[in-house]
C-alpha cells in the first residue's frame, strides 16, 4: 500500500483541471478512496 504526506485535521487545497468541452452539470464531482468521510464547507470554482 502506498502512504502519503497528507497530515490528518489540516486543510488541504487540491486544484482540478477538466478537459474543454464538458457540458453544465456532466461533472459530477470528484470521488477520492481509501479516504475516511469528510465534507467540505467551501468549494471554490475558478474561471480560467
Amino acid at each position: 500500500m502506498r502512504s502519503s504526506n497528507l497530515a490528518p485535521d489540516v486543510a488541504h487545497r487540491i486544484n482540478v483541471t477538466l478537459p474543454d468541452g464538458l457540458k453544465p452539470g456532466q461533472f459530477q464531482g470528484l470521488f477520492l478512496e481509501l479516504l475516511e468521510t469528510e465534507l467540505t464547507g467551501k468549494v471554490n470554482q475558478q474561471q480560467r
